[in-house]
């Protein structure tokens, strides 16, 4: 008996190479908003903390050189998406919880 060989497509996702800056995710997002007709998966994945104001409905997302990304700056970001586009966000890091309170 031969084994049935599975295959997978490639993946269409581009590549972004860089360092997670607040800069760097908001050109890719405006990148990505130029894309119509388009469904988005966004991940994020690496070190949380609770927002500086204890406001733990604005918790921040790690950035690199000490920046943080918060759920209202993230928010923003994803207002850059156009309006009918599917969003799907996982945020995978210490105090995600606050990022569900944006849609």
């Amino acid at each position: 008996m031969t084994a049935q060989r599975e295959k997978f497509r490639a993946p269409r996702l581009p590549q972004i190479n860089g360092p997670a800056r607040k800069t760097a995710v908001g050109e890719a997002m405006t990148a990505l908003a130029g894309q119509s007709n388009s469904r988005f998966l966004l991940y994020f994945t690496g070190h949380g903390d609770k927002a500086k104001d204890d406001n733990l409905n604005n918790n921040v997302f790690d950035l690199w050189g000490g920046e943080t990304l918060s759920v209202q700056e993230m928010a923003a970001q994803v207002r850059k998406l156009p309006g009918d586009a599917p969003v799907a966000l996982v945020m995978v890091q210490c105090y995600s919880g606050a990022f569900a309170n944006f849609f």
